[in-house]
């Protein structure tokens, strides 16, 4: 009987003691959430500093703190063609104290498995918010013939075979030049070079004819007058570059976005995707980071939670079909 009473009293003990233990914990955690932030916050950038990247994340993190009343420090993890990055963030603890200031391919490395080795996906990231973005830039040299993308368009219908240098199959401005090609049957020959300026200095050199490179690789050769910009691959015209005409304008196709946004781990509590949301709506209207922004020559484009997550769906589509069309699909 007393043996008995013992294993009762024994199983009530523990039953409590697990009770004891879960409940206070969910508490904390839901607690951890509804307080967040209360300590300085990490801002991954999977490239070093100094790179157009690093220097709107830099931005970024000085005017989202000032909303937050919490430090946001950049750190720069860098390697594997910004695969590193995106490993630390997904390997973070998903509290919302580190997240990531993530171009496309970093958040979404798995459509590019032809091109990179990742050891996570999409799924192990969670989106909050898109707040800037690459945009592709056909740009010449300053001496050039052509004025516009139409007179080029033009000159390479009756002169097969132009040059254009760019970094990479996987870029949007490969992609762009490619869709180009086929709809005008312009003959290009691909020129490939490792990054953007080493596209631009081929293009001054003599090298290549045309260059499809990121806007901000081509600004200061054109602020210089050494090179042209014929047309940018964006919806509307740049707010800080009106002068320059879109694709849309001249009946193209734009080319797949390069948007870089902010992620967290997988996990991470809606609480905090929230915060850090409605923070950054509030970040890109303020005229001070604007006009920082600006400067660089990256354009703004937020996109709130549910936009991310639809945008990347669609995003990954489009670059998914034209990675199959080439034959880049393992």
């Amino acid at each position: 009987m007393r043996e008995a009473r013992w294993k009762m009293y024994g199983g009530i003990s523990c039953l409590l003691f697990a009770l004891s233990l879960f409940i206070p914990f969910g508490e904390i955690v839901w607690a951890a959430a509804a307080n967040y932030p209360n300590r300085p916050i990490s801002l991954v950038v999977p490239y070093p500093p100094g790179g157009v990247t690093d220097l709107a994340a830099r931005a970024y993190a000085e005017a989202l703190e000032k909303q937050l009343n919490q430090p946001v420090v950049v750190a720069n993890k860098t390697g594997g063609a910004s695969i590193m990055g995106g490993s630390f963030v997904v390997n973070s603890k998903p509290d919302g104290y580190t997240l990531g200031y993530l171009p496309f391919h970093t958040a979404v490395p798995e459509v590019y498995g032809y091109f990179l080795d990742a050891p996570y996906s999409s799924k192990e990231l969670r989106p909050i918010c898109t707040v800037t973005e690459g945009i592709t830039a056909v740009v010449v040299k300053a001496d050039a013939p052509w004025n516009t993308l139409r007179d080029l368009v033009e000159f390479g219908k009756k002169n097969r075979g132009l040059k254009f240098g760019c970094a990479g199959k996987n870029s949007p401005p490969y992609m762009f030049a490619v869709n180009l090609d086929r709809q005008e049957k312009l003959g290009f020959l691909y020129v490939p070079y490792n990054g953007d300026p080493d596209v631009m200095l081929a293009l001054l050199g003599g090298h290549v004819d045309l260059a499809l490179v990121i806007y901000t690789s081509a600004k200061s050769l054109a602020d210089g007058k050494k090179a042209r910009i014929l047309a940018v691959g964006s919806r509307n015209r740049l707010e800080f570059a009106r002068e320059i005409p879109t694709v849309l304008e001249f009946g193209y196709k734009l080319p797949p976005p390069s948007p870089q946004g902010v992620y967290g781990p997988k996990g991470t509590p809606d609480e905090v995707v929230k915060v850090i949301n409605d923070a950054s709506r509030k970040v890109v209207d303020l005229p001070d980071f604007r006009a920082k922004v600006n400067t660089i020559g990256v354009p703004l484009i937020f996109q709130d939670t549910p936009t991310i997550e639809k945008s990347n769906l669609q995003v990954k589509e489009e670059i998914y079909g034209f990675f199959k069309e080439e034959g880049l699909i393992k």
